[in-house]
């Protein structure tokens, strides 16, 4: 396994088309009437997996391309901008924009989430035993025990859930009933055992390490919704239709009561209830549960067939290389760095080998006792010294 500037890049393009492709087939609702959400979350993480180990396997049929290819290595990888006095290769001005841009995304995205973070926990928080109660009916519904709080923030007016560590339900102060109260603490509750949180902020790192690719954008806007369907269908399940329209109707009335005065906290890690700014995924997520609720669960060879496509385009997607018909040089080595019959003689060791004495660095480079490169050596020029002289 190996890492090269072409397997990096191949990894940018495979990862960019499937995002494309998978975005085009969300709209539609293809991959998930097809094979589940579970399998279109799956080859979200791939995406993401596929950028960070951009790696070149055994296997992988390297094809050659030079039309075009090798004047653009040659710019990187040869070409060189005189900056100071200094002559920087210019894959390596690339290099250092990378970086620095990915250093600024994320020290200006901390600083957005620690003010939104502090401007949360400076509101009054109250707390309702009512609220309490729906809670812990809730949790008694889950395998896995989580320690999680909920109280009423002035600041918010769509419900939300913060916290990796210090798990939060944060509600507007808006009466619920009964029903809708339970709803939603259940609906923000699925989403910490859903570990969903943590996976909105490695993504949002994600997203910072490649902020120069408009693609990574459109992945997690893309995400977010799969995680905000997955979420819906994992607390539909097992409901009857008519619980289920109470959920979906749930939805619908807090739209309602988060009309007017509302401004969201900048880039605030969290879950929300629903996202006021985009009907058409709402829309979308509805269609979705009523779909799920008339046809059932996915069928186990549903979920067989997703993982073998899974596995078909990860196979695909290192199955061959684009890349030039010449390999980028590391090192290039320069007229004066060469060996040659001005710099370099033989040594004659007196027990019938000799060695080859560079005077660049001083040392010994080889021992050899084969006629035919000493004379050959000594047809090109090189001289013989004994040893000690």
């Amino acid at each position: 396994m190996t890492l090269t500037y072409f397997s990096f890049l191949m990894a940018v393009i495979w990862s960019s088309l499937i995002i494309i492709l998978l975005y085009i087939s969300r709209k539609k609702r293809l991959l998930i009437k097809s094979f589940g959400i579970s399998t279109l979350l799956a080859l979200y993480w791939f995406c993401t997996v596929r950028l960070l180990i951009p790696i070149e396997l055994p296997f992988t049929r390297i094809v050659e391309i030079s039309w075009g290819v090798n004047r653009l290595c040659k710019m990187l990888f040869q070409d060189s901008v005189s900056i100071l006095g200094f002559d920087i290769p210019i894959a390596h001005i690339f290099l250092f924009i990378w970086v620095f841009g990915s250093v600024f995304s994320s020290v200006r995205w901390i600083n957005q989430y620690l003010h939104a973070k502090k401007r949360l926990l400076s509101c009054n928080n109250n707390y309702s035993k009512r609220d309490f109660d729906t809670l812990s009916q809730i949790a008694q519904q889950f395998n896995r025990k989580l320690k999680v709080t909920v109280c009423r923030n002035p600041s918010i007016t769509i419900p939300m859930g913060i916290g990796i560590l210090k798990k939060t339900i944060l509600l507007p102060r808006f009466h619920y009933s009964d029903s809708e109260l339970h709803f939603i603490i259940l609906h923000e509750y699925t989403h910490f055992q859903n570990r969903d949180i943590i996976v909105k902020l490695l993504i949002q790192l994600f997203c910072n390490l490649f902020w120069w690719n408009p693609i990574v954008g459109l992945l997690k806007r893309d995400l977010d919704q799969a995680l905000e369907i997955k979420c819906d269908l994992s607390v539909t399940e097992g409901l009857s239709k008519s619980e289920t329209a109470q959920y979906l109707q749930t939805i619908v009335n807090t739209m309602q009561y988060a009309d007017g005065n509302y401004k969201q906290p900048l880039e605030l890690v969290a879950t929300q209830l629903f996202n006021r700014n985009n009907q058409a995924e709402i829309l979308e997520r509805f269609k979705i549960v009523a779909a799920s609720q008339s046809k059932g669960q996915k069928s186990r060879f549903s979920h067989l067939s997703g993982i073998t496509v899974l596995s078909l385009i990860i196979l695909l997607s290192y199955s061959f290389q684009i890349q030039s018909s010449f390999t980028p040089p590391d090192n290039e080595i320069s007229e004066e760095n060469e060996m040659t019959p001005s710099n370099t003689f033989l040594v004659d060791n007196e027990d019938g080998t000799y060695s080859i004495f560079s005077e660049l660095d001083g040392n010994d480079h080889a021992k050899t006792d084969n006629l035919n490169i000493i004379y050959d050596m000594i047809n090109q020029g090189f001289k013989v010294v004994h040893k000690g002289a």
